[in-house]
């Protein structure tokens, strides 16, 4: 029989590097808890965004209840699923929305249906909506949506874009390059605001993610089958997180930032649980409508 101690010993010496264990892990702390949580504990509201109201965010003014500048906020993947709402939720809190996507015909149509909503938040102004497109696989488009703020502040970002069950290559430019190269392109405009919020959805798919990631995926056309790029590109999106973290916070109050000298960014990594979403539901393929059907789905936090 194998003693405790080598067993513990062979544990400790492939918990970074055997997939099994990576994949148990997840399913323990990531699968498991989220359907309980959905399933048992209730579906939770999104939970309440930085307030455009007040006298020192850039944007409406308290005092006279006038609108001076909305603040933006800039939402990628906005056309599907979680994008949808949060484009919805920030309007109605009174935020200028760029929904930034791909499809220009669905992107368009949110904007209308955004203006169509908006006449009168709270008895203020209508807000403004636009569409930019943006792809995430294409760097040149991050600069088309530094261009939409006409150097207005950038409130929020939230990089919602992403794929899943496609190949490598697409995988890690989606869901980690693309969206790191927004938000370094957006700096300056991040920089223009007091209290700037960007936030990176990401997975607890990163639980099974190997800690290194191959450069070589950037150039693999192969299909991501198991998921393990996937996961591995949100684990380095937690990375580049605290990366942004780290090096913001030792950089406040420099000459980029033309607000305060004691700015305060805040990085988010929001993992939003099992979303009955289209990306899963493409994910699942076929069987995607036997869950239905069975009304499993239930489990999940639909939109």
């Amino acid at each position: 029989m194998m003693s405790l101690r080598r067993l513990l010993l062979l544990t400790a010496s492939t918990a970074t590097h055997s997939f099994a264990f990576r994949n148990i892990r997840w399913l323990w702390k990531g699968a498991v808890s989220e359907i309980f949580t959905n399933a048992v504990l209730g579906r939770r509201a999104i939970p309440p965004l930085p307030s455009p109201y007040s006298n020192d965010s850039n944007g409406y003014n308290d005092d006279d209840d006038t609108l001076t500048s909305p603040p933006v906020a800039i939402v990628t993947g906005a056309t599907g699923g979680l994008g949808v709402v949060l484009c919805e939720k920030l309007q109605k809190q009174g935020y200028s929305v760029i929904v930034a996507a791909r499809d220009p015909i669905r992107g368009k149509a949110l904007v209308d249906q955004l203006h169509d909503d908006s006449s009168l938040n709270n008895g203020r102004r209508k807000h403004d909506a636009r569409f930019v497109r943006y792809d995430a696989n294409e760097p040149s488009t991050a600069k088309d949506v530094a261009l939409a703020l006409d150097g207005r502040p950038c409130a929020i970002l939230i990089n919602n874009a992403g794929v899943m069950k496609t190949n490598i290559s697409d995988t890690m430019k989606v869901n980690l390059i693309g969206p790191s190269i927004l938000t370094l392109t957006l700096l300056p405009s991040l920089r223009k605001h007091p209290n700037p919020v960007v936030v990176n959805v990401g997975s607890s798919a990163h639980l099974r993610a190997e800690a290194d990631i191959d450069p070589k995926t950037l150039e693999d056309d192969t299909y991501d089958n198991d998921l393990a790029v996937y996961a591995s590109s949100k684990l380095g999106l937690m990375h580049f997180s605290q990366v942004l973290r780290e090096t913001l916070w030792t950089q406040q109050g420099d000459s980029l930032s033309t607000t305060s000298p004691s700015w305060r960014p805040i990085v988010i990594d929001a993992h939003p649980g099992i979303v009955w979403t289209p990306l899963l539901r493409n994910y699942y393929g076929s069987a995607a409508k036997v869950v239905e059907k069975l009304k499993l789905s239930h489990l999940y936090l639909k939109v």
